[in-house]
């Protein structure tokens, strides 16, 4: 089987891994402080009785989403631990959340760490690239069933509608292209003649041979989860529970300031508003997911108080106080001697 990760080195403090990293965690941790006042007014004016099961599901999803990642490291030969591949999981995702640059930061920490371990870089890149798309999948194919909830319950105006149409194109091309790009060698080798030719024009630099190993990492990949269907399955259970563990989670926010919302109301509100910031191609989604959550729920029976603080306290408990709580684990992966298996 075709390994990239061993022969791996002994790990030490190295001021090239530990100096980047704290930038990047410091980074994060200014950008929550900048919305504290927000953070503590939220908290403020929430019913705390439902905060705890929002704690649990939010603990959950994150625990699901990581191990999901752990199954596909370990496919793709990656011979870290368990332990320290889900957190290091956990850690970038959250900084991917916080740290808004399009992925560039997770994956950049995501890297620092796990070459640590020996890893390749683009066993870091194929793997989490194939991670995000199995991850992206269940909000995706929720997204219609939401939209028709919408339709069916309520009159929307028309402005709305064809909005909520155009979402559903956007994502349907966007899970077609993806899709593309992982199982279609032709297709990724097509684009990487594209990606190669602009490189070389605007940086004047050769990447033909960095891309033709990444082709080649992703059809091995795509050939390993083949060839395994139980732990392909296992990925999509743990991808699917995370997705749940996330609605339950906003729907507790939502109980936090008003009467609760029927199921269909709350899976509706929380896939299309997710969508409408990741469509919308701003930094995290901000603004756009709380205004498309607020909106849509107003429109399903919520209150706009009860919306729009349901909207904002999901970002804190969900975005916020899991960065704040990633720190804790970054000296132990940095200092965690090099494992295999799990």
């Amino acid at each position: 089987m075709e390994n990239s990760s061993t022969n791996k080195p002994d790990i030490n403090y190295s001021r090239k891994i530990i100096l980047p990293i704290l930038l990047l965690v410091l980074l994060g941790v200014v950008l929550v402080i900048l919305d504290g006042k927000q953070i503590i007014e939220v908290l403020r004016l929430a019913d705390w009785r439902p905060i705890p099961g929002t704690f649990f599901f939010v603990a959950f999803s994150y625990l699901c989403i990581s191990y999901s990642y752990v199954i596909i490291a370990h496919l793709w030969g990656i011979q870290m631990g368990a332990r320290d591949l889900a957190e290091t999981c956990f850690t970038t995702t959250v900084m991917n959340h916080i740290v808004r640059s399009g992925g560039l930061a997770g994956y950049s920490v995501r890297y620092l760490i796990m070459k640590q371990h020996g890893v390749s870089l683009n066993d870091v890149l194929s793997s989490s690239f194939m991670h995000f798309y199995l991850s992206s999948l269940d909000m995706l194919v929720m997204l219609p069933v939401g939209i028709a909830y919408v339709f069916l319950t309520i009159d929307l105006p028309r402005g709305i509608a064809v909005l909520l149409g155009v979402l559903t194109v956007l994502s349907a091309f966007f899970a077609f292209l993806f899709t593309l790009v992982i199982f279609n060698a032709n297709f990724r080798r097509w684009l990487a003649d594209i990606a190669s030719w602009f490189v070389r024009k605007v940086a004047h630099r050769d990447v033909d041979e960095s891309l033709y190993k990444f082709n080649r990492r992703m059809t091995y990949g795509t050939k390993v989860l083949r060839q395994h269907p139980w732990k392909s399955l296992a990925v999509i259970l743990l991808v699917f529970m995370d997705w749940w563990a996330s609605v339950i989670a906003f729907g507790f926010c939502l109980d936090a300031f008003g009467p609760a919302l029927p199921i269909g109301a709350v899976v509706a509100v929380f896939v299309i508003g997710i969508m409408a910031g990741v469509v919308s191609a701003l930094p995290g989604g901000i603004g756009v997911q709380e205004g498309a959550m607020t909106g849509l729920a107003v429109l399903l029976g919520a209150t706009f108080e009860q919306a729009i603080l349901a909207a904002m306290l999901f970002r804190v408990v969900y975005y916020f106080i899991p960065y704040l709580l990633s720190p804790l684990f970054y000296m132990r992966l940095l200092r965690a001697p090099a494992s295999s298996g799990s």
